[in-house]
């Protein structure tokens, strides 16, 4: 079967009046065992197992402290590129998944310029979004490379830089250090993934959708918001009002921010099978 999905979705995105972005998941490579065992021979996580680091279990990730799990990301990515008339390249939130990952052996390889591990792995992070940058526009100028972050880079007790909040920091426990990526101009477009309603006490949309803005506003990095649809559609969600109210009400703060250039949504299933958001968003668009 000569059939190739990613042709046709973007012939027919294209048809439609819509930018088709190749969404990329970096460094996972499965989630349990069964699924890593069943992976091709030729699976680069096969022929290379000094690239990989078990986690949590069941979990399998590329090493992101070995420069070659750098390589294949980046000409992953090129290849689509090159092979595809994508529109963008856009890397999800997972970068390192916890503090706890196993990477004595390529730190230990790899990171003697290092004073700790933990330069070591922003190091690594910040290395490959600064190669997929100019990578993708060496490959094609026109295609946009974003990523979608964790909502929270940092809280303010912690980092002074931080905003007012107090959840789950990305720039810690992920390694992701947005923040640079957009006061560096590394990445076309960010999406921080604000799935907390206004008001929410651990993580406030309306102080983290200020926060974004601020650190964007000077940049030529475009910021969109990632909005919580999910929540929103479901009925046991007990940080987030049900239905589309709270939507309206964060979507009436990005429209009054002259910096946030629009929203993205998760998910289209999460609209689709929610009659309520479906509605709204046919009315509000």
């Amino acid at each position: 079967n000569d059939f190739d999905p990613l042709a046709y979705w973007v012939e027919q995105s294209h048809k439609n009046g819509l930018e088709l972005h190749a969404w990329l998941n970096p460094y996972r490579i499965t989630s349990d065992k069964n699924a890593f065992d069943a992976l091709a021979d030729t699976n680069p996580a096969k022929l290379h197992p000094e690239w990989v680091v078990q986690y949590s279990n069941q979990k399998y990730y590329f090493d992101p402290g070995v420069p070659a799990t750098k390589d294949l990301i980046i000409d992953g990515a090129v290849e689509i590129v090159k092979n595809y008339n994508v529109d963008g390249i856009h890397i999800d939130d997972y970068f390192y998944p916890g503090k706890d990952f196993d990477d004595s052996k390529s730190f230990a390889q790899y990171g003697s310029e290092f004073d700790n591990v933990d330069d070591f792995r922003w190091n690594n992070i910040n290395k490959l979004i600064e190669g997929l940058n100019t990578r993708i526009h060496e490959a094609n100028p026109n295609t946009k490379f974003g990523v979608s972050p964790a909502g929270i880079w940092a809280n303010k007790a912690t980092n002074p830089l931080g905003s007012d909040t107090k959840g789950h920091e990305s720039y810690y426990n992920y390694y992701c250090d947005s923040y640079t990526w957009i006061k560096q101009n590394m990445i076309d477009y960010i999406i921080p993934q604000i799935y907390w309603s206004i008001g929410f006490e651990v993580a406030d949309y309306s102080v983290l959708l200020d926060w974004w803005s601020e650190v964007a506003k000077d940049s030529k990095v475009e910021l969109y918001i990632g909005m919580a649809d999910y929540k929103a559609a479901s009925t046991t969600s007990v940080q987030f009002p049900y239905g589309s109210e709270e939507i309206e009400r964060q979507l009436e703060l990005n429209n009054n921010n002259p910096v946030v250039k629009g929203e993205v949504h998760f998910s289209y299933k999460s609209i689709e099978e929610c009659p309520e958001l479906n509605e709204f968003y046919r009315n509000y668009y």
